[in-house]
């Protein structure tokens, strides 16, 4: 975080950006995730820059060694890095 004098937002640092979030739409966690991040977007909204960028799906995978994004099989277990070549669990509860 960059900033987080605002009770209503936080400002991220997002590929050296400022980005305005709303605060209640952040979740902080004292550990580095263990498992693959699973990113779904909704089809009616915007695309993300990032992921047309990439040629992303609507549902990906973020690494929790390196922070990769990789396209994601359907209810995979786990999956290797294509950048880090580490292999991790997927984490299919706690989707984004």
């Amino acid at each position: 975080m960059v900033n987080d004098a605002s009770p209503a937002i936080v400002i991220l640092d997002v590929n050296k950006n400022n980005v305005p979030v709303d605060r209640t739409s952040v979740g902080l966690a004292d550990e580095k995730p263990e498992k693959w991040s699973v990113v779904k977007w909704n089809p009616a909204g915007p695309i993300p820059r990032r992921i047309s960028q990439q040629n992303l799906p609507l549902t990906y995978g973020v690494c929790p060694h390196c922070r990769a994004r990789a396209e994601l099989s359907d209810n995979a277990f786990s999956l290797e890095c294509p950048e880090c070549k580490k292999t991790s669990e997927v984490d299919w509860v706690n989707t984004c």
